[in-house]
């Protein structure tokens, strides 16, 4: 019996702790329900909330780009695609295609710019990301008909107003096209610039590049108008004749021995393609006579050559509103050889771009005044059209006189009514300009490709007063080499397309090429003169009041509005007056040399 009951006893004490146990963790229970429910109902809540939204940003639309006249060349396509992290970004879309593609670039799927205009002014053209929530189901999907509480409304791009002009950009893209494949070149550039604000109203490489394309070709991608380093040749003797004209060691006038197209120095030749004798420095331009220029640059000196060479921009970027532009090459006078003043005053040993040629030639079409290029004119708002951000014309430096200027411009008229680009005479639009061949020069392996020439020719447009700057530039051309039969019939080609230009004031833009027999001023006065009204630019030379010379003389055949040169009876006092000028901007560009300006 004491054994059962003591069986007994021991299963009831069992249960007793059983139910206690029980009842302690029922207690535990409770109180944690009662805690999470209660005292930490926020906490959790605000927990389940976060696990069931998701942060999602809200891209802005992307600024348009549009040219000077207000057309899209960049807009944003209705079509959207996904990008990473479920944002959702607009395609770009290019309604004219591959026009101007290496100068408006194109952006990724993330809606970042990866080249050209699009890179460039990214920041802008992307606007402010904004941002809301979405709400999320078990299986972390979108649940529709959720409204956010808390949102930030995207800001979209600003518009950006570029100095481009479709129809001047449509016309030198197929001039180019057209000029590079029938002289079978690899590639080629071209650039149409307003001279007096630095607007690039057209600049095109061939081959062309769509930004539409789906597969990058790095190819086509290439903008030589601003990345192309090449030797100029001969264009670059108006830099010579800029140096030596405003530097008085010559006149237009003056006379130059050629030595029968034969010059030696150094133990190696400089010859011309025809024996001449003496020619004047207007023909020696005109003829692109090596031996000619090789006696100016020897007459301007090694450190006056370089100077001006500087001050013009070469050996620095233009600062043009695009990613990848070159600097070009200009070695320091330390490190010329014996020949290098005569070599470089012809365009060799020296590498330059297109741009900074045509910049160069600007400054010419201008009356002497270096120009930034301006690529970018404005920046819009998209939805008002509101002005943010204008961009004015910038000056660098003035490198030259009007007088020299005009000088050489009237030396370029020579090329084309007389001399190497004489086949580039045209009855719609008078032009002058120069020519330029040049081996290509291997940058990469330091020596020149004997068998492979740049072409190029860079005309002024009309020849008496510049409204246009044309320049175009061909790489290998295979049928012929010259710049006159190369890349001077593209020129002319825009050059006349521009004539026909809707809007275009024809009068103003394009000046008939009529020709007229020069008449003699010899012995009339000042006043008899500016009484006549003539069609020529006067230039006077002195403060008297007879005309004792005129150039060009009488009888010569000229265009209208040519530039007419009288030397007055009180020249000598003037010349006093001229040199005193000069040095003046001697001591200026030296200033400039010694405060880092060039």
């Amino acid at each position: 019996m004491r054994n059962n009951s003591y069986i007994s006893k021991g299963k009831i004490d069992r249960l007793a702790w059983i139910k206690v146990l029980g009842l302690l963790v029922w207690s535990i229970m409770i109180i944690r329900v009662f805690q999470i429910q209660v005292v930490q109902s926020g906490e959790y809540a605000s927990k389940l909330e976060r696990q069931s939204l998701k942060r999602v940003l809200i891209r802005p639309d992307r600024g348009r780009i549009l040219d000077r006249n207000g057309e899209a060349l960049v807009l944003n396509a209705d079509v959207k695609i996904k990008v990473k992290n479920n944002a959702r970004a607009l395609k770009r879309l290019h309604p004219y295609g591959s026009l101007a593609g290496q100068v408006l670039g194109r952006s990724g799927k993330d809606g970042r710019g990866q080249m050209g205009i699009e890179l460039t002014l990214d920041a802008e053209l992307r606007g402010v990301d904004g941002w809301t929530y979405r709400k999320l189901d078990a299986k972390r999907r979108i649940y529709d008909g959720f409204s956010a509480d808390a949102w930030q409304e995207a800001t979209s791009g600003l518009d950006v107003i570029l100095s481009i002009q479709k129809d001047i950009q449509e016309i030198s893209e197929t001039a180019l096209s057209h000029g590079v494949r029938d002289v079978k070149a690899d590639r080629g550039a071209a650039i149409v610039l307003d001279p007096y604000t630095g607007d690039i109203l057209a600049m095109a490489s061939y081959p062309e590049f769509n930004p539409d394309a789906r597969k990058v070709d790095h190819h086509r991608v290439k903008n030589d108008a601003i990345s192309k380093s090449f030797e100029p040749g001969s264009t670059f003797k108006m830099i010579t004749a800029a140096a030596a004209l405003e530097e008085q060691h010559f006149s237009i006038v003056d006379t130059i021995d050629a030595n029968q197209g034969v010059f030696k120095i150094y133990g190696d030749f400089i010859r011309d393609h025809t024996k001449r004798g003496k020619i004047s420095f207007a023909e020696a331009m005109a003829y692109s006579s090596n031996v000619c220029f090789a006696k100016i640059a020897q007459a301007v000196g090694r450190e006056e050559f370089y100077r001006y060479v500087r001050s013009f921009g070469f050996g620095m970027a233009t600062g043009i509103d695009l990613p990848g532009e070159e600097k070009g090459k200009l070695k320091s006078p330390d490190n010329w050889s014996g020949r290098t003043l005569v070599t470089m005053a012809m365009g060799h040993e020296i590498l330059a771009t297109p741009l900074q040629m045509t910049m160069a030639y600007g400054a010419i079409a201008n009356g002497g005044t270096l120009l930034r290029p301006r690529l970018i004119k404005e920046l819009r708002t998209s939805r008002t059209s509101e002005v943010v951000q204008k961009i004015g014309v910038r000056e660098i430096r003035r490198v030259i006189s009007d007088e020299t200027a005009a000088n050489i411009r009237k030396t370029l008229e020579g090329v084309v009514e007389y001399g190497t680009a004489r086949n580039l005479k045209s009855s719609k639009v008078s032009i002058s300009g120069k020519t330029g061949t040049a081996e290509k020069y291997d940058v990469k392996a330091g020596r020149y490709l004997y068998n492979s020439q740049n072409s190029s020719f860079i005309g002024l447009i009309p020849a008496h007063n510049p409204k246009y700057v044309i320049m175009v530039v061909v790489d290998e051309p295979r049928t012929f080499t010259s710049g006159a039969r190369t890349a001077g019939p593209i020129v002319k080609e825009i050059a006349e397309k521009l004539y026909y230009t809707p809007g275009l004031n024809k009068e103003e833009v394009a000046h008939v090429n009529h020709t007229k027999e020069m008449p003699n001023f010899s012995g009339m006065s000042k006043k008899q003169i500016e009484v006549l009204k003539t069609k020529y630019k006067i230039s006077w030379l002195g403060d008297g009041n007879k005309v004792v010379k005129q150039s060009p003389k009488a009888g010569t055949s000229v265009l209208d509005g040519s530039v007419l040169e009288l030397t007055l009876d009180g020249f000598k006092n003037s010349v006093k007056d001229s040199l005193t000028h000069w040095q003046e901007h001697r001591i200026s560009l030296t200033n400039d040399l010694t405060s880092g300006v060039l």
